[in-house]
């Protein structure tokens, strides 16, 4: 079976060689009709989805493979900073509520016995 003639657009989209030979399943009326269904805007092309109706960007395969590596890259920079931001949020959070409780005299006993300093210290004297 040879492989049906390709447009300019198909050929473009499917440019690995591996992909292009996956081609050869389809007829030319076939790639014809996927065809019809791309549009060329400032260089990228979009192929109109046949259930929502809108178009979405065609990209190569082999660009495909490219994406999630530096998604992953991104993610993990991304978690990293994430965890920054958490740890520094939760000390601002125990900072706020060392604050607060120094402003109650229920929070003012509550900070003394849960100070490990000076839990510590009566330990020394209370065993």
């Amino acid at each position: 079976m040879s492989m049906p003639s390709s447009s300019p657009k198909v050929e473009q989209i499917f440019s690995a060689s591996d992909v292009k030979h996956g081609l050869s399943l389809f007829t030319s009326e076939e790639i014809s009709a996927v065809e019809r269904l791309i549009e060329d805007r400032d260089g990228k092309f979009y192929i109109k989805c046949q259930i929502n109706d809108r178009y979405k960007i065609a990209k190569p395969e082999e660009d495909e493979e490219e994406i999630p590596e530096e998604l992953e890259g991104a993610n993990r920079k991304r978690k990293a900073e994430l965890k920054k931001e958490i740890k520094a949020l939760q000390n601002k959070i125990n900072k706020l509520t060392k604050e607060i409780s120094q402003r109650t005299l229920a929070g003012q006993i509550s900070l003394v016995l849960n100070d490990e300093k000076i839990t510590e210290a009566f330990k020394k004297y209370w065993p």
